[in-house]
């Protein structure tokens, strides 16, 4: 009974599987040659059409803005996570 090694190795040694894995070799090392000079490429500064991104508003803020919400709101009960992401949207469009 042969084990599990033995069978690895006759089949890396077959033919077929060598002429597939010089193939696969080749394509790899092309498309590692495609990826570097697409790398090369790219610019270093952002685009003017990329926005710049704010920071994400403290959690501080938000609870303030929810508050205010809250009470212009009429201190509806139940409305905790609406009044936050309201107060979190209107943060990040400030």
């Amino acid at each position: 009974m042969t084990n599990c090694m033995d069978m690895v190795n006759r089949m890396i040694d077959s033919p077929m599987l060598g002429k597939f894995r010089v193939a696969t070799v080749a394509q790899n090392k092309q498309q590692n040659m495609k990826n570097k000079s697409m790398a090369t490429k790219l610019p270093n500064q952002p685009t003017k059409d990329v926005k710049q991104q704010k920071a994400a508003p403290s959690q501080a803020a938000i609870a303030q803005m929810a508050y205010e919400i809250w009470i212009s709101t009429g201190k509806q009960a139940g409305r905790d996570q609406q009044n936050w992401f309201e107060a979190e949207w209107q943060l990040r469009q400030s």
